[in-house]
């Protein structure tokens, strides 16, 4: 409901849970209903709702959209903050909260508000790319991974950027301009001006000149170089390489304010995932938006469990393709390779 629609006389109802909200059949469109807690009054899922007739624009998620009687649905009015209580996530150890922690998050990104959750302890399942996009406290929170369901793709966190990368389309004299530019000791290349506030990555991907020793492919890294532009094409970061070429010339914004993760703890399960990869498996941040800032953060195995998995861990901050980025007073767990019984080693 739009707050615009409501009035100072508008009606609001008040019940104990969501569950009474569900239950009777009172309730009329345009109306107001409050609950003193999700799934028992107090516990931290008090929210205000308002009253609409069920939609294709409103499908119900038992979350920020819930199922009434008569045809209607309950839709989660919060301007200013969520927590992951107000979309029903339990804490009981059996049920996969990162359901709607996710939906939590999704929320917030929608509406541009914080999330804000400065207690509780979570269990995180089969849940996995949860989108972060605007700041997050996590105070004394806790979160459970069970790294039974770590995925080879998605992280658990996303961090996010909401403005999309651009592929320039290079015409041969622009590019023959940038080629003379973009190389060591340049401070400034005034064609790329007018992306000034943006990371600049440039690849000449016919120019192999890395390869990785061990079990990989044997084409190598292609030649690449990425640097900040300030006002003016003013270069921030020194660049190492000269190219003959470009295949690939990528812009990525870099937004104007900083996303902040505060506080919040992680423990893990030490499991080996299912199925059969024994392949890099990510457990915990990816870090994808530029001026992200992550501090008072602590990592480290469940009470009594061991690391006993099999297959290797992503680092649990992951950056990829970002200008900016603050770890401060965090704890990550050195996580083991070599054991003492030779056939557990992790490869």
């Amino acid at each position: 409901m739009a707050p615009e629609t409501l009035t100072p006389d508008t009606t609001v109802t008040r019940y104990a849970t969501v569950q009474a909200l569900k239950a009777l059949p009172s309730l009329s469109e345009g109306g107001l209903a409050e609950t003193a807690g999700f799934h028992v009054p107090g516990d931290g899922g008090h929210a205000l709702y308002g009253i609409h007739k069920l939609s294709d624009e409103l499908a119900p998620n038992g979350a920020d959209v819930i199922a009434l009687k008569d045809g209607l649905v309950a839709v989660l009015l919060e301007s200013e903050a969520v927590n992951y209580r107000m979309f029903g996530a339990v804490g009981d150890g059996e049920n996969d909260d990162g359901v709607q922690v996710k939906l939590a998050h999704e929320y917030a990104g929608k509406h541009r508000i914080p999330v804000v959750n400065l207690s509780g302890e979570f269990w995180i399942k089969q849940t996995n790319n949860i989108p972060i996009t605007t700041s997050v406290r996590w105070g004394n929170t806790t979160f459970h991974i069970d790294e039974r369901y770590n995925h080879r793709s998605f992280a658990r966190f996303t961090v996010l950027n909401d403005e999309p990368t651009q592929t320039l389309e290079l015409d041969e004299k622009t590019k023959a301009a940038l080629l003379a530019k973009v190389r060591p000791g340049v401070q400034i290349v005034a064609q790329l001006a007018p992306y000034a506030g943006h990371l600049i990555m440039v690849e000449d991907s016919e120019d192999r000149i890395g390869i990785r020793a061990g079990n990989y492919s044997k084409q190598g890294w292609a030649r690449e170089e990425l640097f900040y532009v300030e006002e003016e094409g003013r270069i921030i970061g020194d660049i190492a390489w000269e190219f003959k070429n470009f295949t690939s010339v990528k812009v990525i914004p870099c937004n104007d304010n900083y996303l902040i993760i505060e506080g919040g703890g992680l423990r893990f399960s030490g499991d080996t995932p299912d199925g059969d990869s024994k392949s890099y498996h990510h457990h915990g941040i990816a870090i994808k938006r530029s001026r992200t800032i992550v501090r008072e953060q602590w990592c480290g195995l469940e009470k009594g469990r061991h690391d006993t998995s099999m297959a290797p861990r992503a680092g649990f901050y992951v950056l990829s393709g970002v200008y900016d980025v603050t770890l401060e007073n965090i704890r990550a767990i050195p996580w083991e390779q070599n054991r003492s019984d030779p056939a557990k080693k992790v490869g």
